[in-house]
């Protein structure tokens, strides 16, 4: 991500960002796809080409991110993050994810999702989904207990041979 919450691209000509804009009559939303080279925010808004669409606007964002699949993902985060977002239901939706995967800048916040595995490529597809600070419900940071973090399997001791 670079320093204005947007996406930091390595290239491939394929990436799009998935942009969720609400109808300015209010009756609903549509989804944009755009090239990230055509996306850029700022502390008003979002701008998709030569179109500027303040915050209010904006109801999310999503990118797919690809990493080899060999890579060492897991996290060893002992605290996790809740956080509930206005999507447009009455009760909001709720995320869960490992706190090294949530973050939060001037505008917006972000969250890093595992979608699925591509194994003919070696790759992992995550999603790098952002919300402005507007359609943030909650968000409330979860440390882990001790019993709940240590699952680890029971260690069977091998028997005496002198005994």
């Amino acid at each position: 991500m670079d320093a204005s919450g947007g996406p930091v691209t390595s290239g491939r000509s394929d990436s799009t960002i998935k942009v969720t804009v609400l109808r300015s009559d209010g009756s609903g939303a549509d989804v944009r796809e755009i090239h990230p080279s055509e996306f850029e925010t700022s502390e008003r808004g979002v701008t998709l080409e030569r179109l500027f669409l303040p915050w209010r606007r904006i109801q999310s964002y999503a990118w797919e991110v690809r990493t080899p699949a060999d890579a060492d993902f897991e996290s060893h985060a002992r605290i996790s993050v809740r956080v509930v977002v206005d999507e447009g239901s009455e009760e909001g939706t709720t995320y869960s994810v490992t706190a090294d995967r949530f973050e939060t800048g001037p505008w917006t916040i972000t969250l890093l999702l595992n979608r699925r595995a591509e194994p003919d490529r070696g790759e992992l597809v995550s999603e790098r989904l952002v919300f402005p600070w507007h359609r943030v419900i909650e968000f409330e940071r979860l440390i882990a207990d001790d019993v709940a973090s240590a699952r680890l399997d029971p260690v069977s001791m091998p028997a005496r041979p002198d005994a």
